[in-house]
Order: C-alpha cells, then sequence, then structure tokens
C-alpha cells in the first residue's frame, strides 16, 4: 500500500510544528511546498513511488498566497476522516483543504488551492444563508413584515437552485455566488434593520 502524506503549502511557525507532531505520530508523510512551487503541476510535486520524504525545511520566502493549504496524498476516504478528526482532537483546523483525484493532478497547485477558497468561501455562504433564514422566521413571526417576507423568499429560491445544481462550470458557480451574496446581503440589512428598532 502507497504511504499517506500531505502536500502542505503555505505552513510555518506554531502550525507547522503542531502538524508535524500528528504527522509523525500517525506515520503520515510532509511535504511542505512554497511559492516557487505554485506554477508547477500537481502531479509534478508528487513524490515517486517508493521515494523517501524530504527532509522539512520550510521554504524561506513569505507565502504569497497568505493561507495554508492542505492535499492529503494516498488516503483512503476512511483514513482521511480519521486523519482529520486526529486534527480536531489537536485543536487544529484547515480550512482549506482536498484529497487527490485524478482531475486535479493535472491543475497548477495555485489553481487547486484556489479552486479549494473558492469552494470554501461558497460553503460558508451558504451556511450564512441557512442560518439568516432561520433567525428571520423567527422575527418575521413576531413582526410580519412584509419586506422581510420578500427578502426571506427571494434568498430561499437562490439556496433552492444552489442545491439543485450539480457540476458547473467557473462561471456559473460565480453567477450563482454573487446572486446568492446579494440575496443574503438584501435579507441581513433588513433583519437589521428590524432587530434595530
Amino acid at each position: 500500500m502507497k504511504k499517506e502524506y500531505i502536500l502542505a503549502y503555505g505552513l510555518a511557525g506554531e502550525l507547522l510544528q503542531s502538524l508535524t507532531t500528528v504527522t509523525r505520530k500517525n506515520n503520515v508523510g510532509l511535504v511542505l511546498t512554497g511559492d516557487e512551487e505554485l506554477d508547477l503541476l500537481v502531479e509534478d510535486l508528487l513524490l515517486v513511488d517508493g521515494a523517501s520524504f524530504p527532509e522539512l525545511n520550510a521554504p524561506s520566502r513569505s507565502y504569497e498566497l497568505g493561507l495554508e493549504h492542505l492535499l492529503f496524498v494516498n488516503f483512503s476516504q476512511e483514513s482521511l476522516m480519521s486523519f482529520i478528526d486526529k486534527l480536531k482532537a489537536e485543536g487544529i483546523s484547515f480550512p482549506y483543504k482536498a484529497a487527490l483525484t485524478e482531475n486535479n493532478r493535472k491543475w497548477l497547485l495555485r489553481d487547486l488551492i484556489e479552486a479549494n477558497r473558492k469552494e470554501h468561501l461558497f460553503v460558508q455562504l451558504y451556511q450564512g444563508s441557512k442560518n439568516a433564514l432561520k433567525l428571520a422566521v423567527e422575527v418575521y413571526f413576531e413582526s410580519k413584515d412584509a419586506p422581510l417576507l420578500d427578502a426571506m423568499d427571494k434568498l430561499q429560491q437562490q439556496v433552492e437552485i444552489v442545491e439543485k445544481h450539480g457540476e458547473m462550470s467557473a462561471e456559473e458557480e460565480g453567477e450563482l455566488f454573487e446572486n446568492l451574496r446579494l440575496r443574503c446581503n438584501d435579507l441581513a440589512a433588513r433583519l437589521n434593520e428590524l432587530l434595530s428598532k
């Protein structure tokens, strides 16, 4: 079986130390990447089967993207979930992470990280929209405010559109994100007006 390892970008200091401790404890390899590797294909950054892991020397330059990213290589779904649970148990969290796939191995590292960042923002906005709708239902129950009901209706329609969509192009995703963001902002603005009275 191929050794599980993590291709990590943007790690330094205490966070790198913490991740190193957990990877060693769990016999997971760790390979650090920096800005020099951003414009290389992911598959060109992977270790050749049977190769030993390089010494952990964090790239010396500052990280251009200003975020940390983990790419999990050779993990099964089960071992990935288990490892993420172990990170959480140590109080370590990475919002930007992905598993290596046949598709993303052909991407530039920069493009993979950017796709993860956008996906994370989309999920946050979607969850925020659902939470805003829950609060709005409570406020509407008390206020019977027609503009609030209208804003709720429009946001709910956008949430349903997102939920019905499967795979989509970057353009479609951008349009959906923007529509959801606008409707969420409209609802939040009306809620703020009502709650500040």
